[in-house]
């Protein structure tokens, strides 16, 4: 399958999701000339190993024994009723979209959003979200190695650009717009 444009952005956002499930590859949503949306779901399933409530910090392990922490934001209304050993089912969803910005700015941001509901059936869980928006500057293209380096706010990066066709409509001083987004549903079930 081919993935246009600047399937490499996800080094621009470098937010990774667990190792709670086998991770899935990329389908590619949408395409359009200067444009590229990528999905990808994962269902997992693992056990709650450590919880610090002092910075609402939830570590998650896998029946492989790998374990992924993260922060239950102030939106998970219930993190009280968290416990060790409860079994957790979750849901991840993330999509990045790209697109390529032909204008003479070279204003560089990254903005963050982040959003979240409690669960109402569940003992404990709920789902809660993040968006991250990145414009970088296109500081070379190199059509041989069918590469682009951009520079964002806070790093310069090589993007790998898979279509020939997007490439060549990549020039020094555009600039790249990723967003991406990322899902997170979680139930938690008493520990048996």
């Amino acid at each position: 399958m081919k993935k246009s444009l600047i399937c490499g952005t996800a080094l621009l956002v470098a937010l990774s999701f667990p190792v709670l499930a086998a991770p899935t590859e990329d389908a590619l949503v949408a395409t359009a000339p200067g444009a590229v949306v990528l999905a990808d779901s994962i269902k997992a399933a693992g056990t709650i190993s450590a919880i610090d409530a002092a910075t609402r910090t939830i570590t998650l392990k896998n029946a492989e024994g790998k374990t992924f922490s993260f922060v239950a934001g102030e939106k998970v209304k219930n993190f009280d009723k968290f416990k060790v050993g409860d079994k957790v089912s979750a849901e991840y969803l993330q999509v990045v979209t790209v697109e390529l910005l032909k204008n003479d700015s070279q204003v560089r941001s990254r903005v963050i959003e982040t959003d979240g509901v409690k669960a109402k059936s569940a003992k404990a869980g709920g789902a809660f979200g993040e968006k991250l928006t990145l414009v970088g500057n296109v500081l070379s293209v190199d059509k041989k190695n069918s590469k682009v380096r951009v520079q964002g706010v806070e790093h310069t990066v090589n993007l790998k650009v898979n279509d020939p066709e997007q490439l060549k409509l990549i020039k020094k001083g555009d600039q790249v717009k990723a967003t991406y987004t990322q899902a997170f549903a979680m139930m938690v079930t008493a520990a048996k």
